[in-house]
């Protein structure tokens, strides 16, 4: 008899850890688990296409909606969302509660513990306290992981970059952390291949250098500096055509700014799509131009199809691409940096065919969803072996509400 999980995610739309999620969710089964998803209601304000729920029940997942579960801090609302958390995982008799992104895996660790669940695990997609831009912000955050780990049996994280920062962080050593990447569906990556008809579905022409980046359109995904520095490249360039792949409540903004530097005919929004192998695969350049990313999912995605990445410097980032070989590496918002380098690679076709071959070389089995599954089964496991024997908090890092361990 398969044992039952419950996934808690922050996130209504559809984002790198929300694909992430619903990953392990199908692959899990074949290991024994059995899985639910809880999210937070569709977003009204989060742009067109399907909400993480959605996607969910069209793969055939049981949706469990928590209505006051937000991104935003707010004490009623949080509340309310914890009492709606506790009530899910008592109603499913869930023997793992498994929980994602900063909101939910404060809520949800304290839920599963309230609720008795014997195995509560949570994985890092990114800490709230770098990404946030207000200091104080940064330190609340800061705080409340510190007082919020104690109570997972296990922690994930999907990049060493995270597990650097949790030592810096000062998060307690004893915890038991494990950095298990992100994996994508690397079969239909690496099998994607280059059509005519599509790149010139997409605009490009015969001598197109065609570049595009696939992420939502909200903040901190640095699409200002990509419209930016493709102003810079098209004076050079003229031939090159922007594929923008995602949705998110900014696109108007977005658009608007591309009409303002008269990149409108040359920038294509497609919004949401579930042919991201295929459409990847036609791209010249991938970008990921973000302030700040745990690991950087749609890189692999990008490399794995054979696409040179020019990327930020944060975060996780800097594990996948290496410097020269398959992609760059740019500071955050340096659209001049950016641009020399997007530069680079259209004016030198040889240059990006070898970065082709050394982009898809690099992406192994340990970025294979299937891996990832296996190794976060292995987790489960441990954490639901260890049931009973968590190491007694530290008196001084008493967690909410005046607990100080959740045995």
């Amino acid at each position: 008899m398969r044992q039952r999980v419950l996934h808690i995610h922050t996130l209504p739309v559809v984002s790198g850890s929300g694909l992430n999620t619903l990953a392990t969710i199908r692959l899990l089964r074949a290991h024994g688990f059995e899985s639910a998803l809880a999210c937070a209601p569709t977003d009204p304000d989060a742009g067109a296409g399907p909400s993480l729920a959605d996607h969910a029940r069209d793969l055939g997942i049981a949706v469990h909606t928590i209505p006051h579960l937000t991104r935003a801090l707010s004490a009623r609302k949080d509340a309310l969302a914890l009492g709606e958390i506790v009530a899910a995982i008592r109603r499913g008799g869930f023997e793992v509660v498994h929980t994602h992104n900063s909101k939910a895996g404060l809520l949800g660790r304290l839920a599963a513990c309230i609720a008795g669940a014997p195995a509560i695990v949570h994985t890092v997609h990114g800490w709230a306290f770098e990404q946030s831009p207000s200091p104080t912000a940064r330190l609340l955050y800061r705080f409340i992981e510190r007082r919020a780990a104690p109570l997972a049996h296990r922690t994930i994280l999907v990049s060493e970059a995270l597990e650097a920062s949790a030592r810096e962080a000062g998060l307690p050593r004893r915890l038991r952390r494990r950095v298990i990447h992100s994996g994508i569906d690397r079969q239909a990556f690496l099998s994607a291949r280059r059509e005519d008809s599509l790149r010139a579905a997409l605009g490009a022409t015969k001598g197109s250098f065609l570049l595009g980046q696939v992420s939502k359109l909200w903040e901190g995904k640095g699409h200002e500096t990509l419209l930016e520095a493709f102003d810079r490249l098209r004076r050079v360039h003229p031939e090159s055509q922007l594929v923008l792949i995602g949705d998110g409540p900014l696109r108007t903004s977005i658009e608007s700014t591309a009409r303002r530097l008269g990149l409108a005919d040359r920038t294509l929004f497609l919004g949401h799509r579930n042919d991201v192998p295929a459409l990847t695969a036609q791209l010249d350049a991938a970008t990921l131009c973000s302030a700040y990313e745990g690991m950087g999912r749609v890189v692999v995605e990008a490399m794995a199809a054979g696409v040179p990445v020019i990327a930020s410097r944060v975060g996780g980032i800097p594990e996948l691409v290496r410097e020269g070989r398959n992609g760059y590496l740019v500071p955050p918002g340096n659209a001049s940096a950016l641009a020399g380098r997007l530069g680079q690679l259209a004016g030198d076709g040889a240059l990006r065919r070898r970065m082709s071959r050394e982009a898809r070389a690099s992406v192994g089995e340990r970025f294979d969803e299937g891996t990832m599954a296996a190794e976060i089964a292995s987790v489960y496991r441990a954490a639901l072996a260890g049931y009973g024997l968590r190491e007694p908090a530290v008196p001084h890092e008493g967690i909410l509400l005046g607990q100080r361990s959740c045995t």
